[in-house]
């Protein structure tokens, strides 16, 4: 993929300049617009009661037990028990206490039933068919209709799927109503409103507006549950709209006694995590309309899958290099791997890191190739050459991606690969001849240590590679200044735009391009034509 754009990018870039050119080539090596994978574990986390526990506890409804198992199929509608995660169970405390509750956790944690088990719970000790009982707002439409599918793997199989209409013999109901919905669906689910609604902010203002949709409106009267997720893409003017919406939402709907939960795994990173959870509550408080504990908002609590080794020890050192330096294997056990110092490394790496406090959070992804990468890290631990230790990391990665891990479907360690595409920006150099000029692919205004020699940015002929700087030229009582432009600033409001050309004026790089097209006399228009001495440049304006 990386390849393919580089050659894209390549296809519409001619330089002339060999200086340039090797500037931007050595740039575009280096990973300037397409910088190295960053790559991140998908942590472990504490478990919680399963599923049964809470339904023997009587903490959940019987029948959620049937729904809430996890491999169920056509074939298997019984499937296998489910295991929640700490923050998952203490999701259906908060829940089934009546709380306003928002869950804080990363990407891959489950957060969507720490509202779904609740939902589905008070929707069967309700019963269903009596109306909307949860409104889930998704700031995307491709998020709903992912939970659609997650709620039919659910409750499309159970001991009620005994005829061939799975929707109709579904225990709870749900329905995605956005713009992607044709009339046909419209009109059912205006005519049957389901238990479970989901939908976009932007629609679920239009329920409320809408003539044709009041009847929606009117089946809210009992919504138990309104969740908003991912909090995180709420703020601003967006924010204030959204905070408005669950107001006239309470209003409209006259549902006394609606709880309000949120999902989003970035809403504060700084501080303790009491200081953490005091300002997301705070957030939380104005969005809702209504009190947010901060008891309740609720973080994942990781654990290590790897022994807790003594990282800095000799001993460990030594493992570690031998591990790093052994050739590859074949059939390799997963409690072996586990106990690999190796794994143990790329854990403590990769995966976990420790706040202020000594909680275990989720590492920043970083690369494994590069200047700060994995690969330099473990070659200064171990002393062996960087390139071996990538090898190394990534071999060991590939192999735990094919060992089962805790959760069934789940590797030993879910890596992901955080790749980045940029669209770039231009070449800079310094006004002065091709052979002085300093060149820089990073936008900035001086020279580093040299503030009397200021950069301004190139274009370049599309049919020749002639390089010129993209310049705003204004009189002043000093004489002409020039100033840095952007290409497609082409407005004379603050002086007159054009190209400037630096070089001999016979130059075999200048008579070629003027001999090339007419469209030499562009820069000649604005510019006065190529010479070497333009005008006088004032570094304050550059």
């Amino acid at each position: 993929m990386v390849g393919e754009y580089r050659r894209y990018a390549d296809s519409f870039v001619e330089i002339a300049d060999e200086r340039i050119q090797d500037e931007v080539s050595a740039a575009l090596d280096g990973g300037l617009l397409w910088p190295h994978p960053r790559v991140g574990l998908n942590p472990a986390f504490e478990p919680g009661e399963s599923v049964d526990d809470l339904v023997e506890a009587g903490r959940l409804h019987p029948q959620a037990g049937d729904v809430f198992r996890v491999g169920k199929s056509t074939d298997d509608s019984r499937g296998h028990p489910l295991v929640l995660h700490r923050h998952q169970a203490e999701a259906v405390e908060a829940a089934a206490a009546g709380r306003n509750y928002v869950l804080t956790t990363g990407t891959g944690s489950g957060k969507s039933l720490a509202y779904i088990i609740p939902i589905v719970d008070h929707v069967l000790r309700s019963g269903t068919g009596q109306g909307i009982k949860a409104l889930v707002l998704y700031p995307m439409n491709a998020l709903a209709n992912s939970q659609y599918e997650e709620l039919s793997k659910f409750l499309d199989h159970g001991p009620w799927a005994t005829t061939s209409d799975k929707a109709a013999a579904r225990p709870v109901t749900f329905a995605v109503y956005t713009g992607q919905q044709d009339q046909r669906e419209r009109e059912a689910i205006l005519t049957n409103p389901p238990d479970i609604l989901l939908t976009n902010y932007v629609m679920a203002e239009l329920i409320l507006t809408r003539f044709i949709d009041q009847a929606l409106v009117r089946a809210m009267s009992s919504l138990r549950y309104l969740v908003l997720d991912e909090l995180h893409t709420h703020r601003g003017r967006q924010g204030a709209d959204v905070a408005m919406l669950v107001r006239r939402i309470r209003e409209a709907t006259g549902a006394s006694g609606m709880q309000c939960v949120g999902t989003s795994a970035t809403l504060s990173t700084e501080g303790t995590s009491e200081e953490r959870d005091a300002r997301v509550s705070e957030v939380a408080g104005k969005l809702f309309g209504a009190e947010v504990q901060s008891s309740d908002i609720i973080s994942e609590t990781l654990r290590r899958v790897t022994p807790d080794r003594e990282m800095n020890s000799y001993e460990f050192t030594q493992d570690l290099a031998s591990s790093v330096s052994a050739p590859t294997s074949g059939v390799v056990d997963k409690d072996e791997f586990l106990s690999d110092p190796l794994s143990i490394w790329i854990e403590s790496t990769f995966g976990l890191a420790e706040d202020s406090g000594g909680r275990l959070v989720r590492a920043t992804p970083i690369p494994i190739a590069g200047p700060e990468g994995g690969g330099e890290k473990l070659a200064a631990a171990t002393g062996i050459s960087s390139a071996q230790c990538e090898q190394a990391i990534q071999r060991h990665l590939l192999t735990a991606s094919r060992l089962p891990g805790q959760a069934a479907g789940q590797s030993v360690f879910a890596f992901r690969l955080h790749q980045f595409l940029s669209a770039g920006d231009t070449a800079y150099a310094t006004p002065e001849t091709p052979e002085a000029r300093e060149v820089t692919m990073r936008a900035q205004r001086f020279v580093r240590d040299d503030r009397n020699r200021s950069y301004l940015p190139l274009s370049f002929c599309r049919y020749c590679g002639q390089e010129y700087y993209v310049v705003r030229r204004t009189a002043t009582d000093s004489g002409l200044r020039l100033s840095a432009r952007d290409l497609g600033d082409t407005s004379d409001d603050d002086g007159e735009p054009g190209f400037l050309f630096i070089g001999p004026q016979d130059d075999a790089t200048s008579r070629r391009h003027r001999d090339s097209n007419d469209t030499a006399s562009e820069p000649d228009a604005h510019g006065e034509g190529p010479r070497s001495g333009p005008w006088p440049l004032d570094q304050e304006g550059i």
